[in-house]
């Protein structure tokens, strides 16, 4: 099984996002990179990036020049996986850091949403 995100989970998202017609027609003028940097725990923590919408390139290390960057602990991003948290809140929150364009992610909210249903679609393992 797959470890839920790291590396090759991201590029199982970016396979399912690439063919997700609504997503993409949603998502057009997004042109973003954003960069999640999940604490998975004390010791452990996964980054990866991906370039939307257009799904051109994922990565799993850190990047310095990205557009979004998301981080926080395993427990909210599993929260915003699931559905049960949105994006928007846990950054008004504080719940995760967020440095970027937040006016843009609110535009293409539709996109964002579809987005986190594609991550909660997309299996893996802790």
């Amino acid at each position: 099984m797959i470890k839920l995100f790291s590396y090759d989970w991201a590029c199982l998202l970016q396979s399912s996002l690439l063919i997700h017609e609504e997503y993409q027609k949603s998502a057009t003028g997004f042109d973003s990179s954003m960069q999640f940097v999940i604490h998975m725990s004390q010791d452990e923590t996964r980054t990866w990036g991906i370039n939307l919408p257009h799904c051109d390139d994922v990565w799993g290390e850190h990047k310095e020049e990205v557009d979004i960057i998301m981080e926080g602990p395993f427990d909210v991003f599993e929260q915003i996986k699931l559905g049960e948290l949105q994006p928007v809140v846990a950054i008004s929150t504080g719940k995760i850091k967020f440095k970027g364009d937040v006016l843009k992610m609110l535009k293409y909210a539709k996109a964002t949403a579809l987005f986190i249903k594609a991550m909660g679609d997309t299996p893996g393992e802790v």
